[in-house]
């Protein structure tokens, strides 16, 4: 089954729900329920792969540190693998910005300016950076991350995630935010019992799916 559009979706909450005045509470409790599975878990289905240029050139043609990371990054999977000029690959060292304020000199500083193959690197104010400087801007770096957690549903909205495999589960998550909203506790607790045993089937599900095959080596004793 294909994704449901926004005004679908819409359309398919209302035949539980009934009430056609409150329009705005709807799609407002579609985003936040997408976002609250969202951020639970990784799903295989809002992965992405990408690989980000080298370095650019500051003003004063130094080679900068700082990387752009995609407009939809939301968290970053695994390791950032360096890629150099000749095609080989290696895994940078993940740090915290105070490591690498501490470890690394300034690099904003470019008296005595240190450059060379990156070896760490840190995820700081939306932006990826390697250290040492690199010293070469043919240089790439191949992340894997899951895309931010929800935009914003409208009725425009073209494909509303989950809705082609979980709508009921995706359903009861927004009827538990819009009873729980107008004081209807008995009714949410209903529909988030729903909810949550959908997420965990959605979960298991995704896992299930990525699951390397484990062999069992036998010894002939």
């Amino acid at each position: 089954m294909a994704a449901m559009s926004g005004s679908n979706f819409y359309a398919y909450v209302l035949r539980v729900f009934k009430r056609t005045d409150k329009e705005t509470e709807v799609y407002e409790a579609m985003t936040d329920a997408i976002m609250d599975i969202k951020l639970r878990y990784m799903f295989e289905d809002y992965k992405q792969e990408s690989y980000i240029a080298g370095t650019y050139l500051t003003g004063d043609g130094t080679v900068g540190y700082k990387i752009d990371l995609p407009s939809d990054f939301g968290h970053l999977i695994g390791d950032v693998i360096f890629i150099d000029d000749q095609g080989d690959r290696k895994t940078l060292n993940k740090r915290s910005k105070e490591y690498c304020d501490r470890v690394w000199k300034n690099p904003e500083d470019t008296t005595g300016q240190v450059t060379g193959v990156p070896k760490d690197f840190c995820i700081f104010s939306g932006q990826l950076m390697v250290f040492p400087t690199p010293d070469n801007t043919a240089y790439k770096y191949q992340i894997n991350y899951s895309t931010e957690a929800a935009t914003t549903i409208t009725s425009s909205t073209t494909a509303v995630p989950f809705t082609a495999r979980y709508r009921e589960y995706l359903r009861a998550a927004v009827l538990m935010r819009l009873d729980a909203g107008m004081g209807f506790d008995e009714e949410a607790a209903k529909w988030k019992v729903l909810a949550e045993e959908g997420i965990a089937l959605m979960v298991a599900n995704d896992e299930f799916n990525i699951k390397a095959v484990q062999t069992v080596g036998y010894n002939d004793l």
